[in-house]
């Protein structure tokens, strides 16, 4: 799937760690691009030669992922962040790769986003705390900018856009009902976590709640059941679209109890979790909350929601099976 271009949030965050450790242009690194000569920019759209081959949009390079690939392993191998893959790449949201996917790869680390109507260079480069004619001369010295631009040297993050990214707290958040009977523990965290003792962190867009078998998973608030089947990595698996611009997802079914196309209200049973292996006293929820973006949906930390809201009281009835 590839990755439509799409306003990125402007709040992202300039990384004081990554300064002079990744490579730019013609092997520049980006300590060297930020002390080129202040050269002005011309007003009026005349034509300059430009000292870099091609603006860095047009030298986005495809990369095929291989066996073996992880979205970390991909990044170190080209000189890029992690978050470098998830901002030119949709398919890499939610943390995972598989063989065969096509990843775009800019030169260097930085995003690509679409500036306001009548923006000009000095605009973009005092929201981004850069300098004015590094932004002109890596888009390719148009006279103002295109559609999309390459911003160097930002880490981006699919939060804190000041406004566009709905908040638990805003007021119209609906989901204020917590998907199981009780409060339950995190087994596992939103974000990256090291998985097992390899030592490598992995990026969980869910976090993943500890409960009995036979729990009844709620609907955190109203809303209208997009998906309800079997996903890979999932399971078992109910998506819910909400108001404002949210989606919920509730993975790890043992049995299903909605249908897509279903408007429920808050509070519904969506089916019930069975033991994660025959005889075992613990089952899992993963549960995800995402935005609509223009980069489809994007996953949020569901942490702030939990804490929120009030456990369903929902009672099984009957054991789900192993």
């Amino acid at each position: 799937m590839a990755m439509a271009p799409g306003r990125l949030p402007l709040k992202s965050f300039i990384s004081p760690l990554f300064t002079g450790l990744v490579s730019g242009l013609v092997g520049l690194p980006i300590t060297a691009i930020a002390q080129t000569p202040n050269r002005p920019i011309p007003a009026d759209g005349t034509a300059v030669e430009c000292p870099y081959p091609a603006a860095v949009l047009d030298r986005l390079t495809a990369y095929t992922v291989r066996p073996g690939d992880s979205i970390e392993t991909v990044a170190a191998s080209n000189g890029l962040l992690p978050a470098t893959i998830l901002a030119f790449n949709e398919l890499a949201r939610d943390g995972r790769i598989e063989p065969g996917d096509r990843l775009q790869l800019p030169p260097f680390d930085g995003i690509r986003t679409r500036p306001e109507r009548g923006s000009t260079w000095r605009d973009l480069a005092t929201t981004y705390g850069l300098r004015a004619n590094v932004l002109y001369e890596l888009n390719g010295c148009t006279a103002t900018p295109s559609a999309t631009v390459f911003i160097p040297g930002v880490i981006w993050s699919p939060t804190g856009d000041g406004g566009t990214v709905p908040s638990a707290r805003d007021d119209d958040n609906d989901l204020k009902t917590y998907p199981l009977p009780e409060l339950a523990a995190i087994a596992l965290g939103y974000g990256w976590n090291v998985e097992g003792n390899r030592d490598r962190p992995r990026f969980n867009s869910s976090v993943v709640l500890e409960t009995a078998p036979g729990a009844i998973v709620s609907a955190a608030g109203p809303g209208t059941v997009a998906f309800a089947g079997v996903q890979e990595g999932y399971g078992n698996l109910v998506v819910l679209n909400h108001q404002g611009g949210r989606q919920t997802r509730y993975g790890n079914l043992g049995t299903i109890a909605v249908q897509a196309g279903q408007r429920i209200p808050a509070g519904h049973s969506l089916g019930i979790l069975a033991a994660e292996r025959p005889n075992s006293p613990r089952a899992f929820l993963t549960f995800e909350v995402r935005y609509s973006s223009p980069l489809g949906w994007v996953a949020q930390n569901p942490l702030p929601y939990l804490r929120l809201a009030q456990p369903s009281g929902n009672r099984p009835t009957a054991i789900a099976p192993d």
